[in-house]
């Protein structure tokens, strides 16, 4: 007889996430998959059932970083290439969900499944050659990866970037808009070099080099875009967005928090919460908090000209890697916001599991 009785035990988090997902729950599912990498983040095959379910619920950017994660942490994943590239496609970032293809045949070449979504790729290339395209479409030479869809009087065409003309920030926005985010990347990097203060352009910046997958950086640039300009609630999104990716649970919730405090009307932010394991009644919970520390929703939030602990002395991303750090000063605290206040409160509350 066994020492200790397994009757009466509970299921574990992935047990019941695994019967969600039997059932066809994904959003069910997806919480319960994102509790149990909240308490063992380095388990690869939780993180592709993650971003299966994710791209299930309609959420395929979420979807593409969880499988991008996996591969962070098993790079030698066949099936997390597989799904990588399905999810890319959903995505229209066609050229990048060819190489995800590529991959997975790479480690496994009996994976029929890529090899056939090759071959459509290919096809509907060559299809896209065949048709006619509006005067001024140019068309990618044979070999050269496709750019994202756009539409051109109801039809589906794929551009190729040309840089062109103009100033750096308009010659990113153009390889932006055509899914060429490592040209995107560079771009704005030259145009921040000239002019450091620009925090919009630190977001873009922060956005491109994470659709290239540099996450690290991304975050950098996002950090950047908060020590100029800490009232604005979009950078501390993004943050979270990428430090959730990076499996760093604990500083994206502070950051969705942020932002959500800074920008209640924003949805995003909860959706952020909710996605990390926040249950519904501590959602409310913060809601309601929020209310009544601001019961005038027509008053300002923030007065213009104060500093919370999120500014720094400097817009590089050096100072923005400063701005995380306690200044300690009592004019500093002083000039908190009620909403951080809060921020801090359910920050340090947190207990998602």
């Amino acid at each position: 007889m066994p020492l200790f009785s397994r009757r009466g035990r509970q299921p574990s988090v992935i047990s019941r996430a695994d019967r969600a997902r039997e059932a066809g729950q994904w959003q069910v599912a997806a919480g319960f998959y994102r509790m149990a990498l909240d308490r063992k983040p380095r388990n690869p095959p939780i993180w592709v059932q993650f971003g299966h379910a994710l791209k299930e619920c309609g959420s395929p950017a979420e979807a593409e970083g969880a499988y991008r994660t996996a591969i962070r942490y098993e790079p030698d994943d066949a099936d997390a290439y597989l799904h990588l590239g399905h999810v890319l496609k959903l995505q229209d970032k066609i050229a990048e969900a060819q190489a995800a293809y590529q991959r997975a045949l790479a480690l496994d070449g009996s994976l029929n499944e890529a090899a056939r979504e090759l071959g459509l790729l290919d096809r509907s290339e060559q299809r896209l050659r065949e048709e006619p395209v509006p005067a001024g479409v140019a068309i990618p030479a044979r070999g050269e990866p496709l750019a994202i869809a756009t539409t051109v009087h109801g039809s589906a065409t794929r551009g190729k970037f040309s840089p062109g003309k103009g100033s750096f920030i308009s010659q990113a926005d153009r390889a932006r808009d055509a899914g060429q985010w490592e040209i995107a990347a560079d771009l704005y990097r030259k145009a921040l070099d000239r002019n450091p203060n620009n925090s919009p352009i630190w977001v873009q910046y922060g956005h491109a080099l994470k659709e290239a997958g540099r996450f690290a950086e991304a975050e950098s640039a996002y950090r950047a875009a908060i020590a100029l300009n800490g009232s604005a609630a979009e950078p501390h999104l993004q943050l979270g967005h990428v430090l959730k990716i990076r499996g760093r649970h604990g500083e994206a919730e502070t950051a969705y928090l942020q932002a959500f405090v800074l920008q209640p009307s924003m949805s995003e932010p909860l959706s952020g919460l909710d996605s990390l394991g926040w249950p519904d009644q501590q959602i409310a919970q913060l809601t309601a908090m929020l209310a009544r520390a601001l019961p005038d929703p027509k008053a300002e939030r923030r007065q213009p000209g104060r500093r919370t602990v999120d500014d720094a002395p400097s817009g590089d991303v050096a100072g923005a890697q400063s701005a995380l750090e306690p200044e300690g000063s009592q004019a500093e605290a002083r000039a908190d916001s009620e909403n951080t206040k809060i921020a801090r409160k359910f920050g340090s509350r947190l207990d998602p599991c």
